[in-house]
């Protein structure tokens, strides 16, 4: 394949280790169609790969890694009962990383697995608005920019840090309007304890 072409051009057999560069391997995400028309003319009929049929939960995710096509959680098809398909996708596929464009509204979504976050609008109108399904979706077009950012982002790796540091927003966000103490027995009380084993107590206003 591509990489054993590489090795052999390179023709360095002394050396213990191999150096690719960027241009040698061509990393990208799948092509997207220029509009949501197109798009979905291409994929919103397509089964879920998992359960053969049409996506149950009417949310169809594609991963721009691949071009597969999945019901966005759990289905009949689905192998693990511990975590979601996309999560579960990710894993066996894509090395614990993936992104994945909602294919009823066009949203973008981040997958480091056991965790996700939401990712860049990639189908939009003239005003920034998502795909409304009543509207002519010929009117809906493939944001270039935010596309070529994200497949950058994957090039450079940083989709786990962009997972991370939205989970971290979104918690500071929540905690920002209570206190934390720290106890051994947190545990214990699970439905007062963050992730962190923390007792959460509220801000008395």
């Amino acid at each position: 394949g591509q990489l054993t072409q590489i090795i052999n051009s390179q023709q360095m057999p002394d050396l213990g280790f191999l150096l690719l560069d960027r241009k040698d391997l061509n990393f990208k995400l799948i092509n997207l169609e220029p509009n949501y028309f197109e798009l979905s003319k291409s994929y919103r009929l397509k089964k879920c790969y998992l359960c053969n049929d049409y996506t149950q939960n009417e949310r169809p995710a594609l991963c721009l890694l691949c071009g597969t096509v999945m019901c966005s959680f759990t289905c009949s098809g689905s192998k693990q009962a511990t975590m979601g398909n996309l999560n579960a996708h990710a894993q066996k596929m894509h090395g614990g990383s993936s992104v994945y464009l909602n294919l009823i509204n066009g949203d973008s979504y981040l997958v480091s697995t056991p965790f996700s976050c939401p990712g860049p609008l990639l189908y939009m109108d003239k005003i920034g608005r998502g795909v409304e399904m009543k509207a002519d979706w010929n009117l809906f077009l493939l944001d270039e920019v935010a596309f070529f950012n994200l497949r950058e982002a994957f090039i450079e790796r940083k989709i786990p840090q962009k997972v991370f540091y939205s989970r971290l927003k979104a918690e500071s966000a929540w905690l920002d309007d209570t206190c934390l103490l720290y106890t051994s027995d947190a545990a214990d009380d699970l439905l007062c304890v963050d992730l962190g084993g923390r007792r959460i107590i509220k801000k008395k206003k």
